[in-house]
């Protein structure tokens, strides 16, 4: 598989290990750069004119995140994670992210810059779908994240974003196979965004594990149709 050409597309502000550590983690999220594809640093140090420190750098990071393995005599891959590892993650985010939601609805009163942005998500998921795309799951990682960060605990936030990052990739192989995820990702995102918005501590921490349960059966269902595919396509199709 060739290298897909990447673009600078992030604030003049941020530094050359950002933009491309978030050029990467995008690219994986999405599925352009699935698991197992190789990441070669000389390449990637050409298409963003820049030597290879700060791609090796960039590559750390995403390694750390749980996105990218480092491979000895390999190199850096793209993480391939299992369906074992998927419910291991799924595991984690509903260990954390039903507080998170209703620790959400008790500080959203006093966070009300972090309260826009969750709206601003839920908007940007709802013009997503009223376009007739299947979403590439962005929004939907970004707002998890925003979630736990309105929570205030931006430890846990870190470690949601991480999952949620993991997750994200494969989600992007299932989405084909599971075309409805985005609608009903935009359903329990409104809803909980209405029970954070009343500060409804306890219908926050019940949508959100109702969101995840449903969630994590879309994505490997959508796996699994996926592998069915595969075996019943014919060779050279």
């Amino acid at each position: 598989m060739t290298d897909p050409i990447f673009q600078l597309t992030l604030g003049a502000g941020q530094s050359m290990v950002d933009r491309i550590e978030s050029t990467l983690s995008d690219a994986i999220r999405s599925g352009d750069l699935p698991g197992g594809h190789r990441l070669r640093e000389i390449p990637i140090a050409t298409q963003f004119d820049c030597s290879t420190t700060p791609v090796r750098e960039a590559i750390r990071r995403l390694a750390a995140a749980g996105l990218v393995t480092l491979a000895p005599r390999r190199g850096a891959i793209v993480s391939a994670i299992s369906m074992s590892e998927i419910e291991d993650l799924y595991e984690l985010r509903m260990l954390v992210e039903p507080a998170m939601a209703r620790r959400a609805a008790e500080e959203a009163a006093e966070r009300p810059a972090a309260l826009d942005r969750l709206r601003v998500l839920v908007r940007s998921q709802a013009d997503q779908l009223k376009s007739g795309e299947v979403g590439d799951g962005l929004l939907d990682a970004s707002f998890h994240a925003a979630v736990a960060e309105l929570a205030g605990n931006m430890v846990i936030a870190r470690h949601v974003s991480n999952a949620t990052q993991q997750v994200e990739a494969v989600q992007a192989r299932a989405r084909r196979w599971a075309p409805r995820g985005l609608e009903s990702a935009l359903h329990f995102h409104t809803r909980l965004l209405d029970a954070i918005v009343a500060s409804d501590g306890d219908g926050a921490d019940a949508v959100m594990r109702e969101h995840l349960v449903e969630a994590q059966q879309g994505v490997l269902d959508g796996l699994a149709r996926q592998a069915e595919d595969a075996v019943e396509r014919p060779v050279g199709n």
